[in-house]
């Protein structure tokens, strides 16, 4: 048994599913934003990139090659 807070790494299929999350969760942060216009404000759209980032807590290390 692994301790708590224990990460394995993501497989290929586990990275590809993170990234879909984390852009489900972009793009919902940009329809809420709507107006906000995040493609011309930089800073907003790294806020964005961020905050949608957070959802996930933090991407679990790399598969091993």
């Amino acid at each position: 048994m692994e301790p708590a807070g224990a990460s394995r790494p993501l497989t290929d299929a586990g990275n590809e599913t993170f990234d879909r999350l984390t852009r489900c969760g972009e793009e919902r942060l940009t329809e809420l934003l709507d107006g906000w216009e995040p493609d011309r404000h930089p800073e907003l759209r790294s806020l964005i990139e961020a905050l949608a980032a957070q959802f996930l807590d933090t991407r679990p290390a790399a598969a091993a090659a």
